[in-house]
């Protein structure tokens, strides 16, 4: 390449450098922004395991027992800062209130899958109950009656799928293989 060409490379590589910059691509080190948050308690809890015994509480074994990565463990143990009396109080009622919401609705839930369960069983008793009147253990061991003579039968079942060539020579190779009695 001719040096022309390379100093007309370089012009553009620093004015695309200089058009990101303007946009708002941050330079330097990123801001910390962890995915998962802990409660107060649960960072105090963190910070008095490690001071108990900091080999066997290793940031990596607190990491995985409260599900955060390594790094927010470190900087958890690191910092030293703590919320202002008010502001931790708001924070506690806070998550005090989520708590419950939660609690309540996964009651709710259970609530309504019982319900739909018990629903269901209704459901399945009636539909088992013929309009005659018939209870379903009765029909159902019509039912079996019915199949079991049906496989005993040296006749073939009303349903077949021998009118296509293809399934024909498969019925008949497995007549061959596993004949009736």
């Amino acid at each position: 390449m001719g040096s022309k060409m390379l100093g007309h490379l370089f012009r553009r590589l620093n004015s695309t450098k200089r058009a990101l910059n303007d946009v708002g691509i941050p330079k330097g080190k990123p801001k910390w922004a962890p995915l998962k948050r802990l409660p107060r308690a649960s960072m105090a809890m963190i910070r008095e395991l490690y001071s108990i015994d900091p080999k066997g509480n290793h940031p990596q074994y607190l990491a995985d027992k409260f599900n955060v990565s390594f790094w927010a463990i470190k900087r958890i143990l690191k910092s030293k800062w703590e919320p202002p009396t008010e502001v931790a109080e708001r924070q506690d009622r806070k998550v005090e209130e989520a708590r419950k919401l939660f609690v309540k609705k996964q009651k709710l839930e259970a609530l309504k899958r019982r319900s739909a369960e018990s629903n269901l069983k209704t459901f399945k008793s009636r539909l088992g109950q013929r309009r005659s009147g018939e209870p379903a253990q009765q029909r159902n061991g019509r039912l079996a009656d019915y199949r079991q003579s049906v496989a005993n039968s040296s006749k073939r079942p009303a349903f077949t799928y021998a009118r296509h060539p293809v399934h024909a020579e498969n019925q008949r190779r497995r007549e061959a293989e596993h004949p009736r009695a």
